[in-house]
């Protein structure tokens, strides 16, 4: 495991958890198809391509997307676009994070709910804020006239004002005994039963 980071250890275990569980009928289907199939339905964040924008075209009509185009407001929208689509792929880190590392970790006869609280400590916590922060933007975007969002200063002072402390008393939480964890999860590597459940 050497030096690596959680984001490196979660990138890791991600891919290969999915090529470990492939088979023969999903030997072509690209890594985001796997994950996706892997875990629970009706999850659109699974879905998110950290490397892929989802295009305006799919909920701005396209003659109001001629208009944008020529304006400022083109920037805007992607930009506001670009953010919904990060939180999206951050909560679906968070979400493989739960299933390709804490699930197997809770089934080890090995790991005891203290070790487990210091690796995972309030992932839910996170979870949850986040999803709350990116359903807001959502709805937002979908209660606009033609899905042109407009005003979204007015949503984001909201969420400052009501969840800046909450936010980043969580994160701060979640990542002050990252060390920790990380030599806690390399002692465990000692043993066989565990380095296998990690791979």
């Amino acid at each position: 495991m050497g030096g690596n980071t959680i984001d490196e250890l979660l990138n890791q275990r991600a891919d290969s958890d999915i090529i470990n569980q492939q088979d023969s009928t999903n030997l072509n289907a690209s890594p985001s198809e796997l994950v996706t199939q892997q875990t629970t339905e009706d999850d659109s964040d699974l879905e998110a391509d950290a490397n892929t924008l989802p295009n305006l075209n799919e909920f701005i009509p396209n003659d109001i997307l001629q208009v944008l185009y020529q304006t400022r407001e083109w920037k805007f929208q992607t930009t506001i676009n670009e953010l919904i689509h990060t939180q999206r792929t951050h909560l679906k880190s968070l979400k493989i994070m739960v299933k390709c590392f804490r699930e197997p970790m809770e089934n080890f006869h090995g790991m005891s709910p203290v070790e487990l609280d210091c690796i995972f400590r309030n992932l839910d916590q996170l979870i949850n804020l986040h999803t709350d922060f990116k359903n807001a933007l959502l709805q937002h975007r979908e209660e606009a006239k033609d899905h042109v969002v407009r005003n979204i200063g007015d949503l984001i002072l909201k969420f400052v004002r009501d969840f800046r402390d909450e936010f980043a008393h969580a994160c701060a939480y979640f990542i002050e005994d990252q060390a920790q964890a990380l030599k806690l999860i390399k002692k465990k590597e000692q043993s066989p039963d565990f380095a296998q459940l990690m791979r």
